[in-house]
């Protein structure tokens, strides 16, 4: 895991210029967390809100962001699910960086319970354990102009999901006024945003303006995005940004076919040898395994491999490092999605009985 630690008080604010010294920059918008995070000053979050509403009914115990941005989504979450540790993903060290402040100056409740990794949400291997959720906010998916890489992405977070996980995805609605109108040979800029934020310091005003220039090509289900922010200081104009980007058009059902297409290349089960390596365990050689005398030239199939190894590596009499790691998982995730379990016991409860005990007591 990357440790990520945030930029220093200074640091952020020289990111401002003084009022009245305005300039006029051309730039990545996610490598300016302090303008991304303005858009969002004031606002009542209520998408954060309805993802830790939708996640509070699963109880999860393991939950992933992926693109998770300066953390707005993540710190929700962590503070409505207080039983349960929270992974961030981004590939920009920039706003995993103003997500390490914010995480510095939460309550050690939150803090404790949330990592911060570098990563991109179409390969990120994760972090060992499958997790209870996977979350990609934001429409952080119209990132993805490739049906490759929204597969890939797809299939990944499926991936990363333990038997039975949830997969919330957050995608915007096509309006479909503003891609006509996108249809000009010369489309106009509209004012889609305008935000007093909360001041910094005593006698500080501020003032975010974002005006939007959007190209659209149909047949790429693509839009060419212009952002154009004037910052105000003091009423004054401190700083034009102009940044540009491409953004997938999600229509309806698309995200479902998709789903469906990742999850099916899901379906087939791995060879032995593949989840063996995958849990580190050594893999049986291909003598172990006794196939290549009938003609089997690949992998083992995994129920085989489960037959083999015991007779291999346990003699026959138990299970094997790999069939046994399945089965015990098996029983964990049925006790997890089992809200009486002990599994979900409160953390002061204490048991009044061995398991010698409840043996006896079956008798």
């Amino acid at each position: 895991m990357l440790p990520i630690e945030g930029p220093s008080t200074l640091e952020r604010h020289k990111r401002f210029n003084r009022p009245g010294t305005a300039t006029s920059t051309r730039g990545d918008i996610y490598g300016r967390p302090d303008v991304y995070d303005m858009e969002y000053e004031g606002s009542s979050n209520v998408d954060a809100s309805f993802f830790a509403r939708l996640l509070a009914r699963v109880r999860p115990r393991r939950v992933v962001e992926l693109a998770c941005g300066s953390g707005r989504v993540t710190f929700r979450l962590a503070a409505a699910l207080p039983r349960a540790k929270i992974v961030g993903v981004d590939s920009s060290i920039d706003m995993l960086g103003e997500a390490a402040t914010a995480r510095d100056a939460a309550e050690p409740l939150v803090r404790d319970r949330v990592s911060l990794v570098e990563g991109d949400m179409r390969n990120w291997p994760g972090m060992g354990d499958a997790f209870d959720a996977v979350v990609i906010a934001c429409c952080s998916v119209s990132h993805l102009l490739t049906l490759d890489d929204r597969r890939r992405t797809w299939a990944n977070a499926f991936r990363l999901l333990r038997p039975g996980g949830v997969f919330i995805l957050d995608v915007r609605v096509p309006d479909l006024a503003t891609l006509a109108e996108a249809q000009r040979v010369r489309p106009r800029a509209f004012v889609d945003l305008d935000i007093d934020a909360a001041c910094r310091t005593a006698g500080e005003e501020a003032r975010l303006l974002r005006c939007t220039a959007t190209t659209y090509e149909p047949h790429l289900q693509r839009a060419d995005v212009r952002l154009l922010y004037d910052r105000f200081d003091q009423r004054a104009l401190a700083e034009r940004l102009v940044t540009d980007f491409a953004s997938h058009i999600y229509f309806p059902a698309e995200d479902r076919a998709i789903s469906r297409s990742s999850r099916s290349n899901l379906l087939t089960p791995p060879s032995g040898e593949a989840v063996a390596r995958q849990m580190g365990e050594p893999p049986l050689s291909a003598e172990e395994v006794g196939t290549s005398s009938a003609g089997w030239s690949g992998e083992t199939p995994l129920w085989y491999y489960i037959l083999r190894e015991a007779d291999v590596r346990q003699a026959g009499d138990r299970l094997g490092p790999v069939g046994a790691r399945i089965v015990g998982e098996v029983l964990i995730g049925l006790l997890d999605l089992d809200p009486s379990s002990v599994r979900h016991a409160p953390q002061s409860w204490t048991p009044s009985a061995t398991l010698i005990d409840l043996l006896i007591g079956l008798d």
